[in-house]
């Protein structure tokens, strides 16, 4: 299978597709804490307010031809050297790679520049799916400090070039994304 993904920057341009993503039933189940759909108006504040408060970068994921299939949003944690990776791909594309390939994409990002010295996965815990694929990786499992919904997974820089060399499953992904970053 050679597909391949790019993440960019998300622009005032992707506000419907956030939106439609943002209020798809496993985003809401999965994903927010806020568990409900929301509104144009009210989802214009949640950005803003994220973006203020915690979310350093958000990217939009697509594919080899340009179609839109997901986003990836890094947020900043409460000591600044643990960063937050949150991937979404939408349900058309699933099960193709797609998660993986993002997913990869961003924690490297997270390393190379931003400088996180480690990143964590906050996983519902009825999200099998993700919770078996971190755990195949061996990332380090926790209960989450103040959700019990959720389960986090952490990785450090060198527990992820570890994986990239050590896996030829996840090794084979270098060089299928391209990460635009906002000084392009």
């Amino acid at each position: 299978m050679s597909f391949v993904i790019s993440l960019s920057p998300v622009s005032v341009a992707h506000f419907e597709q956030l939106l439609a993503w943002r209020n798809q039933d496993d985003f809401v189940r999965f994903v927010t804490h806020r568990k409900y759909a929301v509104s144009s108006e009210v989802f214009a504040r949640e950005l803003a307010h994220d973006f203020e408060c915690d979310r350093k970068e958000q990217f939009l994921c697509s594919t080899g031809t340009g179609v839109p299939c997901g986003t990836a949003i890094i947020y900043e944690d409460g000591d600044r050297t643990q960063l937050l990776v949150s991937v979404f791909i939408d349900t058309q594309f699933r099960h193709a790679g797609y998660g993986i390939l993002a997913t990869v994409a961003a924690v490297e990002y997270a390393f190379r520049y931003l400088r996180a010295e480690s990143v964590r996965f906050d996983v519902c815990k009825e999200n099998k799916n993700a919770a078996a694929l971190l755990r195949r990786c061996a990332l380090l499992e926790q209960q989450h400090a103040s959700r019990k919904d959720l389960i986090s997974f952490v990785i450090t820089e060198q527990s992820f070039a570890n994986i990239l060399r050590g896996s030829r499953t996840f090794g084979a992904l270098r060089g299928r994304y391209t990460i635009t970053s906002q000084g392009g």
